[in-house]
């Protein structure tokens, strides 16, 4: 609903604007699943940020937010598989620690 006014001061016909509202809430539905299933909302604020960058973040006959948008469907589709593997780079688990507190030298009462 905060992205009607800014289609009202365009001057975007009625019919226009209720179509562009309808796209916009597919695509929030689209960030409520990648916050969803990433459990981070700095995914999906950062996913947000980078279809909003104006002028896009390259040059291209490609619109630079659709490509974002396909990308964001990439996160959605490949997070299981990034969780895991940033899970085992940025572990806690004893047996992958290299400082000896992991491996349980040092015992706390």
């Amino acid at each position: 609903v905060a992205h009607a006014p800014a289609a009202f001061r365009q001057g975007l016909s009625m019919t226009t604007v209720v179509l562009y509202l309808a796209q916009v809430f597919v695509v929030g539905l689209l960030f409520a699943a990648v916050y969803v299933r990433t459990g981070n909302l700095f995914v999906a604020v950062g996913l947000h940020g980078l279809i909003n960058v104006p002028g896009g973040l390259f040059t291209s006959g490609i619109d630079s937010s659709f490509v974002m948008l396909v990308l964001t469907c990439g996160v959605l589709l490949v997070w299981p598989y990034l969780a895991r593997l940033l899970d085992e780079v940025f572990t806690m688990r004893p047996e992958l620690a290299t400082s000896p507190v992991g491996k349980g030298h040092l015992q706390f009462p």
